[in-house]
Order: structure tokens, then C-alpha cells, then sequence
């Protein structure tokens, strides 16, 4: 009911689901070599990385992911700052999976543009157009990071208002009953591709006064510590307790998604069924634990997460993950590959953490497509082993940071 009534809202406007759309170029005598020859200066570098996730999905169809379009390189900032301008939606968001480093001529940006204008605010529904604003692969948090960094060295007003309209949907995109964001794939609390992890940094870094993010203005702030606040509780309150023989509850991590109203894991994609997952909740906690003055609560849940993270029982012991030389070949997912991924029997090979573990036996989950849960990895389908992470190094990631977070901070009982 909850789920229906928001969407409503957003439906009516009476929750403010869009911004006003910003002028994206007033030089509209600007011919294709002037406008060539502006986006081509090169500047300070600014790191596109954090778009990582957006570009490979953009040339996931090419051959070892090299496009047939030229690139801007990483100095080229306006350029690529251009990209952002003209394909922002009017919510002032953006759809995922952009080629933020492709060189558009003016007239498809332009065309490109025009077309957006045509697309609807999201509204919370389980299903959307594929054209809608998204967090989802890193996205909207990153281009306002991005648009601030540009900003520095070419204080463009439109810059600024791009990030204003971004920071604005991200606030309108928190939950109003659970405090969390939502991804694409599913209508759930997603912390899969860092949508709450990568949204609550940046709202951090705001609310603790990061002079990168004075161009949001005065009251941004107060806005991002309010809204930073609220996801703090969602994690803690959707942290997976696993009850024990004994009667009482372990507390461990979390699942990609959590249910709104519930709180509880749930299904996401077809091969991501609700489980207590690794890869994200590493990124998680090392996020957490940059948190200048967490509360007793937030110590306590951080503490659990990692103790449970660094367990010995749930460690992958002497296997690794090969890619055996197959004939190149579009999957069913538009993903070209000319390997096949298995898993093999190594007495020497690095630990390894399964991504999802199960929510009772807390042993690994390898889910094929369509929710076909199977015995081993390599019973899962080529496309899935080839095209998705089920295992990993990442737990390696939080043993340092952690053992310094343990000596600053108590933890209580």
C-alpha cells in the first residue's frame, strides 16, 4: 500500500520527483568544428573511473570493448562535461550505461536531448523505460562528483545547475519509509553497484562541509545530513541477524536488496536470490567506517559485519576461477567473449569468498538465470559464469581498515 501511495505522490507531484530543466547551450550559432575545437582543450585530467561500470556496459557488444567511436581522454573535461549537459534528463537525473568518453557531434547530443524531454520521472514503479534517472551502475552521484571537480577549473553556471537539479532528485529519490535508495532491477533498498554505499559518501562528504561541493550552495549541508542520517538507520535496520541453536541471532551483513516496507532480503535479478552477499557489504562497511563520529549503533552493526565477513567457515579454500580460450561469440546478453569461466581444484590458490551466501546454512549460492539455484559453479551457464562476479578476493579488502577502525573506536556490548 505504502509502494502504491508513493507512487501516487510522485504521479500528482506532490512529491517532487523533477527539477526545472536548465538550458544545456545557449551558443546556437556554434558551428560542429567550433564546438569540435571547444570540447578538445585539454585541462587537469579528472578521472573517469568511477564511470567504469557505465562505459563497459556501453561497449560491452564490442570486441575486447574497444568502440568504433572516437573518445575524449581523460583532459578533455568540457567535452565530457558537454555529454553530461545535453543527455541529463528533465528530473535531473540520468539513465545508466552513458559512454561518458564518446565524442558526439552537436546535432546527435542535440537530437539525443530533444528526445529525453520526452521522459517521465521515475515513480517507484518494479518496471521502467530504460530511458529513466537512475543510481543504479554508480550513476547521478558520480556525474555530481564529476560536474564538481570541472566546475574548479571551468566555472560554467550551467556546471553548477546540472548538479543542483542531480542533488535535488537524489533527496526526492529517498524512500520516505525505509530511508534507502533504489536501483533499477528491482523496487528494493539496493546496495548492489553501490547505489546506497556511493550515494550516502557523497551526501557525507556534503554534510561534513567538502569545499568540492560549496558550489551546491548554503543549505545543501544541512539537506545531505538529513537525508545521510536517515540511510544510516536503513542500514542498521536491514542488517541480516541469522538465528543460531542456541536461541539467539548472529548478526552479519547484508543482501543486494531489502524490501521497503519489510526490510527483508529479497529477490533482485533472476540470479540474485535473497542471500547475505560479500561484495557489497565489503564496500559497505569500508565506506562506514570513514564516518567521522558514528554512533554506538552504527559501531556495534559495523563490528558485526566484519567479524562475520572475516569468519573462516564461510572462506572458498584451494579453487580458482580459470578462462578457458573459447571461440569469440555475442551472449544472449549482448556481452561479446572468447573465453569460458570455471572453477578448478588449487591447493596454492588465494582464498576466495563467495558473493552471495546463504541465509540460514551460510553456505555459498551459485544462481543461474531464471532462479535455478545449482550445485557448483560450474553448473551454472556459460553466459552466467562469463558475464557475472560469484566469487571474489574482496573480504582481503577490510582486514587493515578494519583493524585500525577497532583500535579508534569502541565498540560497546
Amino acid at each position: 500500500m505504502r509502494r502504491l501511495l508513493f507512487s501516487a505522490l510522485c504521479v500528482a507531484g506532490l512529491i517532487s520527483c523533477a527539477s526545472t530543466t536548465v538550458a544545456v547551450d545557449s551558443r546556437k550559432d556554434e558551428t560542429n568544428d567550433e564546438w569540435k575545437a571547444r570540447n578538445e582543450v585539454s585541462y587537469q585530467p579528472i578521472s573517469l573511473r568511477p564511470f567504469n561500470d557505465s562505459i563497459n556496459h556501453a561497449r560491452n557488444g564490442y570486441k575486447d570493448r574497444i568502440p568504433p567511436y572516437p573518445l575524449y581522454d581523460e583532459s578533455q573535461i568540457v567535452g565530457i562535461a558537454e555529454n553530461m549537459l545535453w543527455l541529463q534528463n528533465p528530473d535531473g537525473g540520468w539513465k545508466k550505461n552513458y559512454d561518458w568518453a564518446r565524442k558526439y557531434y552537436r546535432n546527435e547530443l542535440e537530437g539525443q536531448h530533444n528526445s529525453l524531454q520526452r521522459v517521465p520521472p521515475l515513480t517507484y514503479q518494479l518496471k521502467t523505460n530504460g530511458q529513466q534517472s537512475t543510481l543504479d551502475n554508480r550513476n547521478v552521484y558520480a556525474q555530481i562528483t564529476y560536474l564538481a571537480h570541472v566546475y574548479r577549473q571551468v566555472p560554467d553556471p550551467r556546471y553548477r545547475a546540472a548538479a543542483i537539479r542531480a542533488f535535488d532528485w537524489i533527496l526526492n529519490a529517498q524512500h520516505p519509509v525505509s530511508g534507502g535508495w533504489t536501483g533499477a532491477d528491482v523496487y528494493g533498498i539496493t546496495y548492489n553497484d553501490d547505489v546506497m554505499t556511493g550515494t550516502m559518501a557523497m551526501l557525507r562528504d556534503i554534510a561534513d562541509g567538502n569545499e568540492l561541493y560549496a558550489f551546491l550552495g548554503k543549505d545543501a549541508p544541512k539537506k545531505a545530513r538529513k537525508a545521510y542520517d536517515r540511510a544510516v538507520q536503513c542500514v542498521i535496520n536491514t542488517q541480516i541477524a541469522v538465528p543460531q541453536a542456541d536461541g539467539t541471532e548472529l548478526l552479519t551483513a547484508w543482501c543486494q536488496q531489502h524490501d521497503h516496507e519489510t526490510l527483508q532480503p529479497m529477490w533482485a535479478r533472476a540470479f540474485e536470490p535473497p542471500s547475505i552477499t560479500t561484495s557489497e557489504s565489503v564496500e559497505l562497511v569500508l565506506m562506514l567506517m570513514e564516518d567521522p563520529n558514528p554512533s554506538d549503533a552504527l559501531k556495534k552493526s559495523i563490528a558485526a559485519a566484519c567479524d562475520w565477513l572475516l569468519r573462516d567457515d564461510i572462506v572458498i579454500h584451494g579453487k580458482k576461477i580459470v578462462r578457458e580460450k573459447r571461440a569469440g561469440e555475442l551472449s544472449s546478453a549482448g556481452q561479446y567473449t572468447d573465453y569460458e569461466q570455471v572453477m578448478v581444484d588449487d591447493p596454492s590458490a588465494p582464498d576466495l569468498w563467495a558473493r552471495m551466501y546463504d541465509l540460514q546454512a551460510m553456505q555459498p549460492v551459485w544462481c543461474d538465470r531464471n532462479r535455478r539455484i545449482c550445485a557448483d559453479f560450474n553448473d551454472m551457464s556459460k553466459e552466467r559464469r562469463n558475464g557475472y562476479a560469484y566469487t571474489g578476493t574482496w573480504v582481503n579488502k577490510i582486514r587493515k581498515p578494519y583493524a585500525e577502525w577497532k583500535a579508534k573506536h569502541t565498540t560497546g556490548d
